[in-house]
């Protein structure tokens, strides 16, 4: 078999094909915020029914027919379960982000 030399584009079509399709880069990804994961974290079912749990109890409570420490109860574990999984959480995703930006810096020379 002969060899096949194969060139690629000009600069000028770099350009026209650039301006065309865009860059080869990928859009950098949305990054939430805390606040934005903790209130997304209250969408969870369970913290849901705690929410509940914890309405109708204190609704109870204001009647006389519960204890208001039943309610307080609920209210921290309810803030406990979504802040600790939503810091996990962000804490997780900044740690990736440091990690991409690391991985991105690394540059290389690819032959084609």
């Amino acid at each position: 078999m002969g060899r096949y030399h194969f060139e690629g584009l000009t600069s000028s079509e770099v350009i026209k094909s650039r301006e065309i399709s865009g860059s080869n880069e990928l859009d950098p990804p949305k990054i939430e915020t805390f606040w934005e994961k903790l209130l997304d974290n209250f969408q969870d079912p369970l913290i849901k029914i705690l929410c509940v749990a914890l309405a109708i109890t204190g609704i109870l409570a204001f009647l006389g027919f519960a204890n208001w420490l039943e309610g307080t109860g609920i209210a921290v574990a309810v803030f406990l379960a979504t802040f600790v999984s939503t810091y996990s959480e962000f804490k997780n995703e900044a740690s990736f982000q440091d990690l991409q930006k690391k991985a991105s810096a690394i540059s290389c020379t690819v032959y084609r």
